[in-house]
């Protein structure tokens, strides 16, 4: 797995609340802004590989599902009102949790 989607899927593990299905807008945006910047980064998402990472992260199938639809899809993805990243800020958060 590439470490910048395994460094995505940890942060989202922790701070985006899987285990309530990314119902917060703000928790929505969190996993859509790391799906825009991983596209940005040139990052290529293995679907099988993050199923497998977010089933050993204990998240439910209904998160893993929107994780999948979103990280699949990202230059689509409309953000709510909320919170924003940009890839520059996700990748000096991941970075930093890489060190």
């Amino acid at each position: 797995m590439d470490k910048m989607v395994k460094a995505s899927l940890d942060w989202i593990n922790c701070i985006a609340n899987p285990h309530a299905g990314f119902i917060h807008p703000n928790d929505e945006n969190k996993v859509k802004c790391a799906a825009r910047a991983l596209n940005e980064m040139g990052v290529l998402i293995n679907v099988t590989d993050i199923i497998s990472y977010c089933y050993q992260l204990g998240m439910p199938q209904r998160s893993i599902d929107k994780i999948v639809d979103w990280y699949s899809r990202p230059e689509r993805l409309r953000l709510k009102n909320g919170m924003v990243f940009t890839p520059e800020d996700l990748k000096e958060i991941w970075f930093r949790n890489l060190e």
